[in-house]
């Protein structure tokens, strides 16, 4: 490899590979490096981003919004809840893959009341994501391991059918069953039909709805990733940790430490507004914890939001910021109310892939916080 970053074979006529921290590309050199050719130079051959850098809208073992199919999820509109404005707040959770009698199952169908074997053969499931460039996206794919069929929506529009029966928007009733038993265990990957025609700027939402072949099947499994191998990152970043913890009743609060999903830059004392007012300071790095410091506010309800004109972002080529997604004020999942004249409790929406360890800000107990991943589903 020389000085440029490009892998030289010696000889001209042979293809080099340039490698970079975005993309992968091959250039087949034509002519001579001293510029002795007039027809020298070089041809790009092939140019692909790494798959390290891919935007991924889904990933593998999140969590998601479940139903069991007992019935409609929504009426008088079947179609509803496979939209953003649906409201699944009283649905379960759980993260993947979920189903039961399967090798590899986190969140176990078996352990409900009734339990899927013999009562439903179906279940309805949702999950969301925010897209800051729609354009930016070239192709997506969906990695799945299912048993036994599915049908895959994106903001509504049918992207993917497998192994249940009907052609492309053809509809699905709660009670239909998979055309055919399909084993799980090996992951299959499939292209879905032009980005451009469904995602959208902002929040996006996935629904899938997957079905057994029998009421007496003695398994389910879904598990899915959905994907742009070609494209850099374009996820922007989000909140994954507060701290205080939900639930958490405190005397006192002058700090207030934040965890994003992913490294950052560009976070300023000035970016917290406490009651209205900038943090005095700020100590983190990468993705935090970030911690806010400032002055004691009064007892009461106090407003936690962002700054409006908050420089923070991610370390991608173009950076995404925080929260352009969600709107150009993104809040922070939190807020702190009274519960008497001396205490404040303070609740919070957990979020994230990782068990994290947080220290509480001084004058509030140390928090061990992980997202609800086990093997029964978590209520809503």
């Amino acid at each position: 490899m020389d000085a440029s970053g490009l892998e030289t074979a010696g000889d001209p006529d042979s293809p080099v590979l340039e490698v970079t921290a975005g993309y992968v590309r091959i250039h087949q050199l034509k002519g001579t490096s001293d510029g002795s050719d007039p027809n020298g130079g070089d041809m790009v051959i092939l140019e692909l981003w790494k798959i390290d850098e891919s935007f991924h809208a889904i990933e593998g073992g999140s969590t998601w919004r479940f139903l069991p199919g007992a019935a409609e999820a929504s009426l008088p509109d079947k179609g509803a809840w496979r939209l953003l404005g649906f409201d699944d707040g009283s649905w379960l959770a759980g993260a993947a893959p979920i189903g039961y009698g399967d090798p590899g199952i986190v969140t176990d169908l078996s352990l409900l009341d009734p339990p899927m074997r013999y009562n439903y053969t179906s279940v309805f499931f949702r999950q969301t994501f925010d897209l800051a460039n729609p354009a930016a996206v070239n192709q997506l794919t969906a990695r799945t391991d299912y048993d036994d069929g599915f049908v895959l929506w994106i903001n509504g529009t049918e992207v993917l059918r497998l192994n249940v029966p009907g052609l492309e928007g053809d509809p699905v009733d709660f009670d239909d069953l998979a055309a055919s038993g399909h084993d799980s265990g090996l992951p299959e990957e499939y292209s879905l039909p032009d980005p451009a025609g469904y995602l959208a700027a902002g929040t996006n939402v996935v629904a899938a709805h997957i079905f057994n072949n029998s009421l007496s099947s003695s398994d389910l499994k879904f598990e899915l990733s959905l994907f742009d191998p070609m494209a850099p990152d374009l996820r922007p970043p989000a909140l994954e940790l507060v701290v205080p913890a939900a639930g958490t009743t405190i005397r006192r609060l002058t700090q207030i430490g934040a965890t994003f999903t992913e490294a950052v830059a560009g976070v300023d004392a000035a970016d917290l507004l406490v009651g209205g007012k900038a943090a005095a300071s700020v100590t983190g790095e990468a993705a935090g914890p970030y911690v806010f410091s400032f002055d004691e506010p009064a007892e009461g309800n106090v407003e936690v939001a962002w700054s409006a004109g908050h420089g923070i972002r991610d370390l991608a080529d173009p950076p995404n910021p925080f929260g352009e997604a969600a709107g150009p004020t993104p809040s922070i999942p939190t807020h702190l109310s009274a519960t008497s004249s001396s205490t404040r409790s303070w609740r919070s929406t957990d979020r994230g892939s990782s068990t994290r360890t947080a220290t509480s800000p001084t004058g509030s107990r140390s928090t061990t916080w992980a997202p609800r991943r086990s093997t029964s589903p978590a209520g809503p």
